[in-house]
């Protein structure tokens, strides 16, 4: 070390320990032989003593509480005509997600059909088309009892 580097290091490792020094002394104890004397709590510490109820500022008034208007027919049926486009927009937006879902699972069968993965399925006509098969027919369930007679 440089003859000024030790002139320098004395000083500010002296400041130093006066600094944290001051930040870790404990509190001086209350005298003894009489009462506490108040002081503020400590920051971050909730104040100790009685506690006092808040006071309220804003005075009250005995106002009875008045039920809400009745909605005028107009407002009915606004708010009806606003939840039919709202349900029509619910709607239109479903079937598109319902198209793009068919959209993805016929591409997805395909390409496991072309890897050889799995049986090929055939591809599921849409509810909105009519099938040309009749319906099958189900055998009679044995453990369902009809009447007799």
């Amino acid at each position: 070390m440089t003859t000024w580097t030790r002139w320098l290091a004395l000083p500010l490792a002296g400041l130093l320990l006066i600094a944290a020094g001051g930040h870790t002394q404990p509190p001086a104890p209350p005298p003894a032989g009489g009462p506490p004397a108040a002081h503020a709590p400590a920051p971050g510490f909730p104040p100790t003593g009685p506690a006092t109820p808040p006071v309220n500022l804003i005075p009250t008034q005995n106002v009875p509480a008045t039920p809400p208007a009745e909605p005028t027919l107009d407002q009915l049926l606004d708010r009806l005509e606003r939840l039919r486009q709202q349900k029509e927009e619910l709607d239109r937006q479903e079937r598109a997600v319902t198209e793009q879902l068919r959209e993805a699972l016929r591409k997805q069968r395909e390409r496991l059909g072309r890897l050889g993965v799995g049986e090929a399925v055939p591809p599921q006509p849409s509810p909105s088309v009519p099938s040309s098969r009749a319906p099958e027919r189900l055998a009679p369930d044995p453990l369902v009892v009809g009447p007799r007679g």
